[in-house]
């Protein structure tokens, strides 16, 4: 019977795609499934040149194809001779828009070339948090085949259900001190919901149509929209925000929004074109509200009076509908093209040609740019092809024409365009050579893997930000004075073309390696190297490995790459990038994806170099992410098999199930991620309101739409779990995020729970916030990538074997009576001293300043979820001679200046060693730091200097200055000899020195206005 279902709703429908001027009154439409929300279709149902069919699809040769196409047998293709588009089944899979009956993937037709979709998904999003569930195989089924000559359509009855992977509302609400919403998007909508993808003969857009049937006798105020997943590897357009290129975390408005690779893009185009959209992003997601001026209309009480503009208004018992137009096209050129024939503009040809010196500039961007109510806004933005050469259409009107190369911008050619004849016109910029750099290894002799960087010599000639016309420069952000960054693979070649001139050259290979050239931390200048009009200049750069690391292999633990929503980097460059930076175990953890590097590994020649490992990141919207490792893919999901951390059509799993269901999946280590983030309370310890000191949480679990679990949160709502392995005390380069994450780790571990810190890199991008930096080292005796046995390195790490930084390298061994011990070891001293003996290894590049020994202490502890980033100079741990575990470190003292591990005195490095001496009464740990201190509160000294960044080696996106640390797991002491048992902090507890209360969190008042409003979400969408 489910078979035929889709016959008879075709049938029933039929009736009510007319111009029966009743259609409209028949309502929802019982189908035995999900209700259809019958309308006439009639009016998007047009004829046209070709023809236009739907189908499901039964075999691989229907499918687009392209690095983010998702498509599988089953689910519905729409196709006319100009594009393809493919509708998702009723499966659920979870990530940003968990249900099916969605867009997926949409391409322009390439005739005997394979499809390239970088679509992601868009679905249904309104009430800011609801969307449609076609529950049964039944609810998502072809309508019009396009047989008779009409359009074809694929329909989609959902149920109306909350979006459970994102929870805008508490997003909101934390923007808004606590304030309602005009609307609840945790409010089911009483209402029959369908969705009609129709594509007409001919058009080069498809039209999505979604429907509601009010089924309650009150009027229905939705805000309207959807939810996209960017995709591939893209820039985003969006010709209203600045100059056009890029995404914001505030609201803006949007005629369109655009997203564009090197071979094609999409627009989501709301409505036709013409009116007022809100759109935010954050994370690789944009969320759009239809027709409205401003998303603050939303924030207090609905006035059914005075409902905030754009509004759907559905009355009681009725029916309304929003549409939008999606546009695949091969450039942005196309798309706005197309986007200009669906508005009706009056529109004209545009043609010319882009020189660099006297030869075709291939590849230059060339910006229309006209002047609307007083602001300038980028039109559409031309590639010339290989000749120079560029046309296209835009709408009737004045421009003014820029071409731009990386580096170069040319002057301004004004046209006027009409539809009577082509404007033409000729653009100059500079000429331009190539720079080819060949990674050696120490002798010169043997190419290796590096990291490139191109340096300015002196100010650079055109700013980054001079270029936002032309391309999105915000995405992979480049530290001043730095004009490209790339990564060689193991070739050792890499090539750049840059405007003729002088260059300089920096090559780094990761923590463990210095620079080419080698005086680069002394004089600040790479190397330097002139490149000709039309010529190529070649570099040779020898780096040595200068850190020695035996018995330790070098690890990250949190890794991005393109099937990750907020990270556009293809699986192959992540694999070159980590190649680059010497890493030499790359654990992928995709959001919410099962991604298996290791056939990127084998097509590069690289299993020597590099392991890689099965992972995935378990991000919840608002209760903080968990890396699960090593798992298996399952070819038989769309997402490999991630974890359903929102609980399938159930309630959202605690932490305790998330881990639950990760090593039901064969995870080994389960490590809890960015536990705090300055400014973001929708981190695990601050978003569960965690005593550090109980592990009491004060969070209801209703609030995150758990099963309610009968406990009272102002004692202990019991969210916490203790089932992972590890946590994150390095992830990035904020400082503060760093010292509140030591303090809940020696909180947890003088409590007796022993879990390992890591540090990782979380990197998403290429350039910025880079591979490996931070990263862990696993003590396995044998630091051989191509024989690391998984096992034994998830063992190592959950025995806290690991030692974590950005760049320094530091080992300690704890030595009493005799016995000794290393990182993750318990020492037994009989109740005698013991002495810690560290050594500190470090590049040249990476300048420290202290060495520091921490152990529990009671000023550590954090209650309610409020982070405690204090760290005192006084917080080190006592010496058994009285004086503080600190020592100052001045790197200029020639002392510390060594040989490098391999090249010698022409590679040399910083090796600093430290003894500390303690008299432990009780058992204890100690942990040893080494890190920048930059100011007085941090215990700098009068006269002391501070020591450089890291940058351009490693940088941090957010702004902050990325500075040298290191720390290593703790050395467990015994003193009675009953093993590591009499735990000091809950001596303490009993005589009263730890602060166990819960002291109410006061709530931020309401934003003053919009402004503050957009500042408050600005600063809580930064999120991984």
């Amino acid at each position: 019977m489910r078979r035929q279902l889709p016959i008879l709703v075709a049938a029933t429908l039929a009736a009510c795609s007319s111009n029966d001027p009743d259609a409209g009154k028949k309502g929802p439409v019982d189908t035995g499934t999900q209700p259809i929300c019958a309308i006439d279709l009639a009016p998007f149902r047009t004829g046209g040149a070709g023809a236009a069919s739907a189908r499901r699809i039964a075999g691989e040769a229907d499918l687009v194809g392209g690095e983010a196409a998702q498509g599988v047998v089953g689910d519905f293709l729409l196709e006319n001779d100009r594009l393809r588009a493919v509708v998702q089944g009723s499966d659920r899979t979870i990530g940003v828009n968990p249900y099916g009956g969605n867009l997926i993937d949409i391409d322009v037709v390439r005739d005997g070339e394979p499809g390239r979709d970088v679509l992601g998904e868009i679905a249904p999003f309104y009430n800011l948090g609801r969307t449609t569930d076609p529950e049964a195989e039944a609810d998502v089924f072809v309508l019009h085949d396009g047989s008779d000559g009409r359009a074809a359509v694929v329909a989609v009855n959902g149920r109306d259900t909350v979006n459970d992977y994102v929870a805008v509302g508490s997003l909101l609400r934390n923007a808004l001190g606590g304030s309602d919403l005009a609307i609840d998007g945790e409010k089911p909508v009483p209402a029959a919901i369908t969705s009609y993808f129709v594509l007409a003969p001919g058009s080069g857009h498809l039209v999505q149509i979604t429907a509601f049937c009010n089924t309650s006798g009150e009027t229905l105020v939705l805000g309207v929209g959807d939810l996209v997943d960017s995709g591939g590897n893209v820039e985003a357009f969006n010709p209203h925000l600045g100059d056009g290129w890029g995404s914001s975390s505030t609201p803006k408005d949007a005629p369109f929004l655009a997203w564009v690779g090197a071979t094609g893009g999409y627009a989501l185009v709301p409505g036709d074109g013409n009116q007022k959209n809100q759109v935010l992003s954050t994370s690789g997601v944009t969320g759009t509200l239809q027709g409205s001026s401003s998303l603050f209309e939303y924030t207090g009480k609905l006035d059914l009076q005075a409902p905030p503009s754009g509004a759907l208004i559905v009355p009681a018992g009725g029916r309304a509908s929003y549409e939008r137009r999606i546009v695949p096209g091969a450039s942005l050129a196309a798309i706005t093209a197309e986007i200009a024939a669906l508005r009706g503009d009056e529109t004209g040809t545009v043609r010319g040609t882009v020189l660099a010196g006297d030869r075709p500039a291939a590849g230059a961007r060339v910006a229309a740019v006209r002047t609307s109510g007083g602001r300038e806004i980028t039109e559409t933005v031309f590639v010339a092809d290989e000749a120079g050469a560029f046309e296209g259409s835009l709408p009737a009107g004045d421009y003014r024409l820029l071409a731009s190369l990386p580096g170069q911008l040319s002057g301004e050619q004004p046209i006027r365009v009409t539809s009577g004849g082509p404007a033409a016109a000729t653009l100059e910029l500079g000429a331009t050579g190539t720079l080819t750099v060949q990674v050696r290894d120490a002798n010169g002799d043997l190419p290796t893997a590096g990291r490139v960087h191109v340096l300015c010599a002196g100010p650079c000639a055109t700013p980054r930000d001079a270029e936002t016309r032309f391309r999105d420069v915000g995405a992979d952000p480049l530290p001043e004075g730095v004009f490209a960054i790339g990564h060689a693979d193991l070739s050792g070649t890499i090539r750049f073309e840059l405007p003729a001139g002088p260059w300089e050259v920096l090559v780094s290979r990761g923590a463990e390696y210095d620079t080419f050239p080698a005086d680069f931390p002394d004089t600040g200048h790479g190397h330097a190297v002139a490149v000709g009009a039309g010529e190529t200049a070649e570099v040779v750069a020898p780096v040595a490995r200068v850190i020695d690391t035996t018995g330790w292999i070098s690890a990250d633990f949190h890794v991005h790459a393109i099937n990750s929503p907020d990270s556009p980097v293809p699986n192959r460059d992540r694999v070159v990038s980590f190649l680059a930076e010497q890493v030499e175990v790359l654990v992928q953890t995709d959001h919410e994806y099962v991604t298996d590097l290791g056939p990127e590994v084998e097509a590069l020649g690289a299993t020597s170099q590099i392991r890689t490992i099965v992972g995935t990141e378990v991000t919840t919207f608002d209760y903080g992410h968990v890396n699960a490792f090593p798992l298996t893919v399952d070819p038989g999901q769309r997402n490999g098999g991630a974890i359903d951390w929102a609980g399938g059509r159930g309630p959202t799993l605690t932490p305790a199930g998330i881990f639950a269901a990760a090593r039901e999946r064969g995870a080994e280590v389960v490590q809890l991620n960015h536990a705090r983030s300055e400014g973001n309370s929708m981190v695990h310890l601050d978003a569960l309101r965690v005593d550090t000191a109980t592990l009491a949480t004060h969070a209801d679990p209703v609030f995150f739409r758990m099963e309610p679990n009968g406990e009272d949160p102002a004692v202990d709502s019991k969210l916490f779990s203790k089932d992972f392995t590890a946590i994150e005390i390095l992830n990035g380069f904020s400082e503060g995020n760093f010292r509140a994450l030591l303090n809940d780790w020696t909180t947890f571990l003088g409590q007796g729970f022993v879990v390992t810190g890591t540090a990782v890199s979380d990197t998403h991008k290429l350039a910025s916030s880079g591979p490996g930096s931070p990263r862990s080292w696993v003590f396995l005796g044998d630091d051989d990538p191509a024989t690391v046995d998984v096992a034994a390195l998830a063992a190592a790490v959950n025995a806290g074997r690991v030692v974590g930084g950005s760049a320094p390298f530091v080992t300690v061994e704890a030595a009493s009576g005799g016995a000794t011990a290393g990182v993750g070891e318990t020492l037994a001293t009989g109740g005698g001293e013991l002495e810690l003996r560290v050594v500190v290894q470090s590049p040249r590049w990476a300048k420290f300043n202290r060495i520091e020994v921490f152990s529990w202490r009671p000023e550590a502890a954090a209650v309610n979820g409020i982070w405690n980033p204090l760290l005192p100079p006084d917080a080190v741990a006592v010496q058994a001679d009285g004086a503080a575990a600190s020592a100052r470190i001045d790197l200029a003292d020639p002392a510390f200046t060594v040989d490098g591990f391999e090249g010698g005195g022409d590679h040399p490095a910083y090796r600093v060693e430290r003894t500390f001496r303690f008299a432990p009464a009780a058992d204890t740990f100690y942990i040893v730091l080494v890190r920048t201190v930059t100011k007085a509160a941090d215990g700098l000294e009068e006269g002391e200097v501070v020591p450089p960044t890291l940058s351009p080696i490693a940088y941090d996106t957010g702004g902050r200055a990325a500075r040298a640390a290191a720390f290593t797991n703790p050395i467990f002491v015994d003193v009675d000899g009953g093993g590591f048992d009499r735990f000091p902090l809950l001596q303490a507890m009993e005589q009263g020195l730890v602060p166990t209360g819960a002291p109410g969190r006061a709530a931020a008042p309401p934003p003053a206005d919009e402004a503050a409003f957009h500042e408050r979400l600005e600063h809580l969408n930064h999120r991984h």
